[in-house]
């Protein structure tokens, strides 16, 4: 049983990423923790204005209404998620966090199995791919994050997007340690080689053998060729064809990702609607 925490925002709830994450955690028997996050970051968002020459801080103050009205609607999602847990059968557990989203989540995140979040999260009304709220999530969380996709779909194959490095095999094995129940689908371990680089047979050997202790149907593939534009003709490819799910390493740090050169990952994400698995060392 791991601790599966779903990240959300409070007043802004959508339920289909609920979808995703009950899918994940039948997998495993574990329940679901929600964290509904109520952003209070505007509080410190205090003007400094000045009065008969004397400095003072105008406080942002909610009415007593619109105090009412932000508490129905965390009440009235928090029914939702109650609800649709049951229709769904899975344990969840609710709580609402008051603060700053990305303290809550980073501290979250060190005492969780691992996040399952929208790409789309954003207490700021963005609407990119992922959003740069999620981002920093990926950079800094101390757990690996599930991305979660718009329309969730029984996954046919887990790709791990693979170079050797030390990132890439901890997302490796973090993926197999958290979800061995998706270890037993088909599993394409994917090299992308630049230049004249050759392959290393050492490193291959090392990892088949890792793999094939925990996964049963391994393929190996190697392309050539810029790493950006390989990958995103390879999930264009097959996009629509197979219901994948992928594996990478260190997000948005590129002292420890040599794999997805800036943007890579990014732009897959922006793409293609899949789930993606991110961790990092």
């Amino acid at each position: 049983m791991k601790k599966i925490v779903l990240i959300v925002d409070a007043i802004n709830f959508i339920p289909d990423v609920l979808d995703f994450a009950s899918g994940i955690a039948s997998l495993s028997g574990s329940p679901v923790t929600c964290v509904f996050i109520h952003d209070t970051s505007y509080m410190n968002n205090q003007g400094v204005n000045m009065v008969g020459g004397q400095l003072y801080v105008e406080e942002i103050v909610l009415s007593q209404g619109e105090q009412q009205v932000i508490t129905n609607t965390i009440n009235k999602n928090i029914a939702l998620f109650n609800a649709e847990c049951t229709k769904r059968g899975v344990s969840g557990f609710a709580r609402v966090e008051k603060g700053i989203p990305k303290d809550i989540i980073l501290n979250e995140s060190r005492f969780a199995d691992f996040i399952v979040a929208s790409p789309l999260l954003a207490f700021d009304g963005e609407q990119n791919v992922p959003t740069a709220f999620i981002k920093e999530i990926l950079s800094e969380a101390e757990c690996p994050v599930l991305l979660s996709p718009e329309l969730h779909l029984p996954i046919d194959e887990i790709i791990v997007a693979y170079d050797g490095s030390k990132s890439s095999v901890f997302a490796l094995k973090q993926f197999c340690y958290q979800l061995p129940g998706l270890c037993t689908k088909k599993v394409t371990i994917l090299s992308v080689l630049e230049g004249e680089k050759e392959e290393s047979a050492s490193r291959d050997k090392l990892i088949s053998d890792w793999i094939n202790v925990h996964c049963s149907d391994v393929k190996f593939v190697t392309l050539r060729g810029n790493a950006r534009d390989v990958l995103f003709n390879y999930f264009m490819e097959i996009h629509g064809e197979k219901r994948v799910l992928l594996v990478a390493g260190a997000f948005g740090r590129n002292a420890l990702s040599r794999f997805f050169k800036p943007g890579s990952t990014e732009l897959v994400l922006r793409t293609v609607d899949i789930p993606v698995f991110i961790a990092h060392s």
